[in-house]
């Protein structure tokens, strides 16, 4: 059975060397043999760091000298490289030079304890280790090592960042995924909002997001990408950080949610806001978007059940074009009564839209309603309102009255599939409807 540690530690970015040494603390731990287990943590917490300075760098403000000659060729070195990552988690900013780690003292004082607990372990020293010592630097390591970022690493993953995005360096529909596994140690705390500003500054189609053109938008935009792939891939303090930074601008968020839904599990919206999201805020979404995120809304119970019917109606009058969402929308939106509820509020006998005459509704409905029968046909329900749309004398639909001849001209398949529910049901055809299409002749 894997200990929480053990979970932990595997989710993390880091060598194989690295993992290989907690693989063997691990061992150890569960064999009893507490020293070995200490040491080896240790040894895998300072190759982490030897691979993030390695792999990082030089700070802005270091002598270049110092850094090629000392710290580079020591950290190859493998009889000096532990004592020279150590230093290099003690070294402070000074007027002449910048910190390798620029961490406080208290945890830098932490790592020397822990420097010394290593030693008891090596050195056979006669302090008592036990399962308490190694658990307790474990859960150090949980706490602080996103802390040990070195100086200067934003800006070269920022550089990084620049140079996957031009198609001179990189190709196009490169995967970002291993620059983003960098953030978590590249990145501090309190750079990270800065970071996104930058990063997603860099992946932004400026023209398009400003220009509310987000129509253009692909689902592989390269911006959404980035978004979606750092949603799923990081960790939770990287994720919340880039939430947090994402609501700050409502408009750009709603772009977002309308491609990538899911996002809006890690939103920490309250009852009172998902309600809201749903009852005004949706109606913000690119219209022809708008379902699928209602749909994904409904099918992770982000909508009461006693809310449900309300939520469909509402939704129901207020959508105005219905390009029709993915198979798997639909069936959500079938499974929630969603679509039941359109036939009673545009086409019951004597409470839908149709019957009321209520035309300035149905005008902006039209679209809606030609999209409708596209893809679901007619029922009796739909046949009669029809019917009696284009017996009206006043009070009639225009938009409605125009673009359904010219739909039912096309669409062979819908044309005959009303024609048969009409003779079938013995439905008057009014006049109007014959100058649609001969087919409609069929009565006097």
């Amino acid at each position: 059975m894997k200990i929480k540690f053990e979970i932990w530690i595997n989710e993390q970015n880091i060598s194989v060397i690295s993992k290989g040494l907690f693989e063997e603390a691990i061992v150890c731990y569960k064999a009893g043999a507490y020293k070995a287990s200490l040491l080896f943590s240790y040894q895998g917490f300072l190759n982490i760091l030897k691979d993030r300075i390695l792999s990082g760098k030089k700070p802005i403000k270091f002598p270049q000298g110092q850094w090629d000659k000392d710290i580079i060729l020591n950290l190859q070195n493998e009889d000096k490289w532990e004592s020279e990552v150590f230093d290099a988690t003690q070294s402070q900013k000074s007027d002449k030079k910048d910190a390798i780690f620029p961490i406080n003292d208290n945890l830098r004082v932490q790592i020397k304890y822990w420097k010394d607990r290593r030693n008891d372990c090596a050195h056979n020293k006669n302090n008592l280790i036990t399962d308490f010592h190694v658990e307790s630097f474990w859960a150090f390591l949980q706490s602080n090592l996103y802390k040990m970022v070195m100086e200067g690493s934003m800006a070269a993953l920022i550089q990084k960042i620049q140079l996957h995005y031009d198609k001179s360096y990189t190709p196009q529909g490169a995967d970002i995924s291993p620059l983003i596994k960098e953030i978590e140690y590249s990145v501090s705390d309190a750079e990270l909002n800065e970071f996104w500003e930058q990063s997603l500054k860099i992946t932004k189609n400026e023209n398009i997001f400003n220009n509310e053109w987000y129509f253009l938008i692909g689902k592989d935009d390269n911006y959404l990408v980035f978004i979606e792939k750092i949603i799923w891939s990081t960790n939770d303090r990287i994720k919340a950080s880039l939430i947090t930074y994402l609501k700050k601008d409502e408009r750009i968020l709603l772009i977002i949610i309308s491609f990538v839904p899911q996002i809006i599990q890690f939103l920490n919206y309250s009852n009172s806001e998902l309600r809201n999201f749903w009852y005004e805020k949706i109606f913000k979404i690119e219209s022809q978007r708008q379902l699928d995120v209602y749909g994904y809304m409904l099918n992770n119970g982000f909508i009461k059940n006693e809310e449900i019917e309300e939520a469909n109606l509402h939704l129901i009058s207020r959508l105005q074009y219905y390009s029709f969402p993915n198979p798997i929308t639909i069936e959500i939106l079938k499974n929630n009564n969603f679509f039941s509820l359109i036939d009673k509020y545009f086409f019951d006998e004597n409470e839908g839209l149709i019957a009321k005459s209520s035309f300035y509704v149905l005008n902006s409905r039209a679209e809606f309603l030609i999209s409708y029968f596209m893809n679901f046909g007619f029922n009796i329900l739909s046949a009669k309102a029809v019917c009696n749309e284009f017996d009206k004398e006043n009070h009639y639909s225009w938009d409605l009255r125009k673009k359904l001849p010219d739909f039912l001209s096309r669409i062979n398949i819908r044309r005959e599939e009303l024609i048969k529910i009409i003779i079938d049901n013995k439905l008057l055809i009014p006049e109007k409807m014959k100058e649609i299409h001969s087919d409609f002749n069929i009565q006097g």
